[in-house]
């Protein structure tokens, strides 16, 4: 196992903060702005998996419009983009309860 690098080490760090400061915010303001950030980068820019979404959607309700199909993908992405930000508070909202759970004792 090769250790990390400090620029790995330094990534991660950084990333964790961003996560504890993104986790403080309030989640209303957090899914507003970061919510609908990520859902636009990744259903308007980088289409991600955009194609396989459709199909599997078309496979899956054969009896749905082009139309609907594509609603209900918009809808999923926007689901995609609630749980990303979800998990990305989950980090700091272990480490208020630990603490909080620390200044009990």
């Amino acid at each position: 196992m090769k250790p990390l690098k400090i620029v790995e080490i330094l990534y991660y760090r950084l990333l964790y903060a961003f996560l504890v400061l993104f986790g403080l915010l309030p989640f209303p303001i957090s899914k507003m702005v970061f919510g609908n950030t990520f859902y636009f980068i990744t259903y308007n820019l980088l289409r991600y998996r955009y194609e396989v979404v459709l199909q599997n959607l078309s496979r899956s309700l054969p009896n749905r419009s082009y139309s609907e199909i594509r609603q209900i993908s918009k809808a999923f992405y926007r689901h995609l983009s609630t749980m990303a930000i979800e998990t990305a508070r989950l980090c700091t909202i272990c480490l208020l309860y630990t603490s909080d759970a620390a200044d009990e004792r």
